[in-house]
């Protein structure tokens, strides 16, 4: 079995993804993956959008100005019930994770997920838990072989509002 840290993995994403000078990498994106809620095992679809917001303003409407910055916003619904539908919004300004992967974070993110489809002896498999006690949270767990610290992911979830779940049914 073949070891590999999260550096490793985000590196062989980066390959895996052929894409031009200016262009983003994996801007849109929607897959479905296996998530652990609680005992219950369910199957999750994950939709990815990079969008632009005014850097004044908080509620990320999206603007056609020079002082923009990226925000990121992934959606995870139940395959079961899309009723119950959770947001994650990444500032590019503030988000930890932005802030770390930067202009990765979409294809960092994507690949992880997607880790979660690999055969569970594959070194970028990953569990995804969806945890649901003060607040909702996405853990995505890098799994390798045991005795080395997993890498891991934490993004906060929230209920979307009614305009965003209308936004959201319409794309």
């Amino acid at each position: 079995m073949l070891s590999m840290d999260f550096v490793s993995f985000a590196a062989a994403a980066l390959r895996s993804s052929a894409v031009l000078p200016g262009e983003s990498f994996d801007s849109y994106w929607i897959t479905n993956a296996p998530v652990q809620f609680g005992l219950k095992g369910v199957k999750c679809t994950f939709r990815f959008e990079t969008a632009f917001a005014d850097a004044d303003d908080e509620a990320s409407t999206l603007v056609n100005g020079d002082n923009r910055h990226t925000v990121y916003i992934l959606w995870v619904s139940s395959c079961e019930d899309p009723s119950l539908l959770y947001s994650c919004r990444m500032d590019s300004k503030i988000d930890k994770v932005a802030l770390r992967y930067g202009q990765r974070t979409p294809s960092i993110l994507k690949s992880m997920i997607e880790g979660a489809n690999m055969p569970s002896d594959d070194p970028r498999f990953t569990m995804i838990n969806l945890i649901g006690e003060q607040e909702m949270g996405l853990f995505i767990r890098l799994c390798i072989t045991p005795g080395d610290g997993p890498s891991a992911l934490r993004l906060a979830l929230r209920t979307p509002s009614a305009a965003e779940w209308k936004s959201h049914l319409l794309m």
